[in-house]
């Protein structure tokens, strides 16, 4: 075996493992950004979605999955929803609106990241045991694959009170 054959070798190694790993995503979170109130009870979570390629499925199937111990149980967000949240900014500072470019009738736009605040729900009160991770977790699927998945704080979001939030 020549250098030219085991140099082709290694690289097609890599490139099979690193599309085994989830190097290579048609969609990911390019952003997340966990905050809320704990005394609304409720949390919010600002995401950033960028889709790039082709789905290995359905190009609207798209799914967003939260899940924390500070919530009552996974919370499920479907392209519907995705699609009519997408906001963009107003310009210089202004806010934000919706993006009429975005219906649930229509694919994910490629190449352009989607900018969604998620409401999620959260527990009024809660324990966290040794071992436990104040975090929210985000699951992005898309083509009924899962494509990326993230984790952030929550820290920040909820004031300690002798060991229970």
């Amino acid at each position: 075996m020549g250098i030219r054959n085991v140099a082709a070798a290694g690289i097609a190694a890599f490139v099979l493992s690193a599309a085994g790993c989830g190097f290579f995503r048609d969609a990911e979170i390019s952003y997340m950004a966990p905050g809320g109130n704990l005394h609304t009870a409720h949390l919010e979570c600002w995401m950033e979605i960028t889709f790039s390629g082709e789905p290995p499925g359905d190009p609207r199937d798209v799914e967003v999955i939260f899940s924390s111990i500070a919530m009552p149980g996974p919370q499920k967000f479907d392209w519907a929803f995705i699609s009519e949240h997408d906001l963009i900014r107003k310009g210089d500072w202004r806010g934000y609106k919706a993006n009429a470019d975005t219906s649930a009738e229509s694919n994910p736009p490629l190449e352009t990241a989607i900018r969604v605040k998620f409401p999620l729900r959260s527990h009024d009160r809660f324990r966290v045991e040794a071992g436990d991770e104040l975090e929210l977790h985000a699951t992005l699927y898309w083509g009924g694959e899962e494509q990326h998945s993230l984790s952030r704080t929550l820290g920040h979001v909820f004031a300690k009170e002798g060991g229970a939030f």
